[in-house]
Parts: C-alpha cells; structure tokens; sequence
C-alpha cells in the first residue's frame, strides 16, 4: 500500500492507519500523501517530529472540506509515541509553482506524484513567502506580544534558556521533557529565507540550510547555524543537556539568538516596505494581511 518506508516498522503502521482515515474521510480527494524532513532524508531521530504533506486534487471543494481535513490533522497531531505535523496544499496552486520541499526534498508515501510539468516555485516568491512566514513564527511560536516591537526581548528573560525551550518531545518512554526544537526550527525558518532573499538559493530540506547559508550567504551568523545544528540537533538531539558546562553552552546559544532574530528583523523592516509599495497587488495586499495580524511598530 504505501510506497516508501521510513525504516520504522511501528512507524509504518503508523501511517497506514493515518492514511487510511484520511481515505476514508475524503475518499478519491487526495492526489498523494508526501513525506518531508528528517524522515524523507533518513537523518531522523527519536525525538523527530513527522513532517506530511497531503495534495488535495484540484482545490479543496469548499471551506468545509478544508475545515475537516485540519480537524483531522489536529487528531493525529499526537498519536502514540509520534508526533505528526501534517499540512495541505491544493494541486490547483501547486500548477503554477511547487515548494522546494515538496518538489526537491519529499517522498511520496501513497498515491500519485505531481506532475513532472509542475514548476518549482521562483527563487523571488519563495523567498517572499519564508521571509513572511519566518517574522509570524518568531513572534507567534514564542507568544511575543501582539505588536511587534524592534528590537525584540527574550521571550521569557529570566529563564535559564530565555524561554527557547518551552516546546515538548516525547520520549521513548512516554515523558515528556523541554526541548530545543522550536529553536532549531524558527532559526531554521529565517535562515531559510535569507538564503532565499540575500544568496538567492531554495533550501529543499530543513537539514541543507546551515550549508547552504554558510555557502550563499557567509556571514557571521553562519557559524551560529552550524553550531544551533550540530550541537542541539545532533549532539543533543533536540533535548536539554545536564551538564554544567554544556547547560551554559546552550545558554549562550539561547542569548546569541535573540541578537539573530533582531538581524533578521531589520532585514524585515527593509523587505516589509519594498513588499507594500510593490507594483504587485498581491504583493501589497499579503503584506498588509500580515501587518493586519501581526504589526510591526518601529519606534
């Protein structure tokens, strides 16, 4: 039934089932079922969260559907010891330009692959896409203020780790501790962009971006996303460490992100004005939906 396999056999099952409730629920609906990050380029851990991506045929039939099909992701959200974040994409956008993630860094599961004649998504859109998507996740996955204001605080000051570590991964033995994922993926997100906006580069996969920024972009924060990878994802595998010493070093990662996200947001100031004087109208009017939900005030 599913083409490719995660090389977990518990996970495995896993997915069938996930996919058969999906069938069931929006039978001949789904185009394919896409597997991305860690598990799509073997370098998952057990912490790894699941990264899926379901293509719905055509464009979802009404608000309905799409209203379900996110219920249903939410109950799967956690299932088990996996923890599945699952997202949709419409086949009808998808013809006119396909994420790097989907097109150049996933594996299809079940169903049909996109068509060949789908074009990857322009260098220039995704970047205005990431740079967007990555200012929402810095405020929103650290529950900062409602305005955004430059330059921005730790999320919790007086916390050891400045409240980068709030999010939870679930052990193999069902506990739940605090971990550095958020971290890793929301630094991930604005390197991303960067790399898209300043070295004009797609980064396919979550696991290419501190290689890439290093090799398109290579300034002085590419040692800090060299380091935020192969410290607290592979060395410390997304969990927080009990050593003195290696608490500290995590500590000043913690405090060198902050000086990271505020890079990022002057660069998003500057991007911010050039999108909402843009000859685009879509340009101007994504902007101003953004800064409808999330405003920047700069003092």
């Amino acid at each position: 039934m599913v083409r490719s396999t995660t090389g977990n056999e518990a996970l495995d099952r896993k997915l069938v089932d996930l996919i058969q409730d999906f069938e069931r629920t929006f039978p001949e609906r789904i185009l394919g079922y896409f597997l991305e990050g860690s598990y799509a380029d073997q370098s998952a851990l057990q912490t790894s969260d699941i990264d899926l991506i379901l293509v719905f045929k055509g464009s979802f039939l009404q608000d309905e559907e799409k209203t379900r099909a996110e219920q249903l992701a939410r109950d799967w959200e956690h299932a088990g010891q996996f923890e599945f974040d699952i997202g949709f994409c419409e086949e009808e956008t998808l013809a006119i330009g396909v994420p790097p993630t989907l097109k150049l860094g996933s594996v299809l599961l079940y169903g049909e692959p996109l068509p060949d004649i789908y074009p990857l998504i322009s260098v220039s859109e995704w970047g205005r896409e990431r740079t967007h998507a990555a200012y929402w996740l810095m405020n929103k996955v650290f529950q900062r203020p409602a305005v955004v204001t430059y330059p921005l605080d730790f999320p919790e000051p007086a916390a050891e780790f400045y409240g980068y570590t709030e999010r939870k991964v679930q052990l193999a033995n069902g506990q739940e501790v605090p971990s550095t994922r958020d971290l890793i993926r929301v630094m991930g997100w604005m390197g991303t962009a960067l790399v898209a906006l300043q070295g004009e580069q797609v980064v396919p996969r979550k696991s290419d971006c501190h290689r890439l920024y290093r090799h398109h972009v290579n300034d002085e924060w590419a040692p800090f996303l060299e380091e935020l990878y192969e410290q607290c994802r592979n060395e410390w595998r997304y969990l927080i460490p009990t050593g003195a010493r290696e608490r500290a070093a995590l500590r000043a990662i913690c405090q060198r992100a902050l000086t990271f996200e505020n890079h990022f947001l002057q660069i998003y100031k500057q991007f911010l004005l050039a999108e909402l004087t843009a000859d685009a109208e879509e340009r101007r009017a994504y902007a101003l939906w953004v800064q409808e939900k999330l405003p920047l005030h700069d003092p």
